[in-house]
């Protein structure tokens, strides 16, 4: 790779971080399909990848030789990309608090019904009392 020009080079990063920032989109716009996640998680990362082994492979003069626009078209996007992922992880935490809470919800529910089902065995159903437990001692 280190046979790259600077033009090259470019192209070829900037092709990379675009098929990142698809990714990324993708990502997010996929939350709610949990079993996509990992595929789209390992493409991603192949990419990120392939661009450090671009990057180590090249002299440091390809990076050097970028001109002030490309290293702004370049730091944009990768800003963008990270401006993204900020999101999606909002997007998630969100998600998990929700889940959280319905399953704090549901444990609750199920302890008020166990409650309910073993207070309903132990002293018959709460209109019949049993043994005297509502017994009116005035007469």
């Amino acid at each position: 790779m280190s046979n790259l020009t600077v033009n090259e080079f470019y192209s070829r990063k900037m092709a990379l971080l675009k098929q990142c920032l698809t990714l990324s989109e993708e990502l997010m716009s996929s939350l709610d399909n949990w079993e996509s996640l990992d595929d789209i998680l390992y493409r991603r990362n192949k990419i990120i990848e392939e661009i450090q082994l671009m990057e180590s492979a090249s002299d440091g003069e390809l990076l050097l030789g970028l001109s002030d626009e490309q290293n702004k078209e370049i730091d944009r996007l990768i800003k963008l990309i990270l401006d993204l992922d900020r999101d999606t992880g909002k997007l998630i935490r969100k998600e998990q608090d929700t889940i959280l809470e319905s399953i704090k919800s549901n444990v609750q529910q199920q302890k008020m019904m166990q409650y309910g089902s073993q207070s309903m065995s132990q002293y018959g159903s709460p209109s019949m009392p049993q043994n005297g437990s509502r017994m009116n001692y005035k007469k």
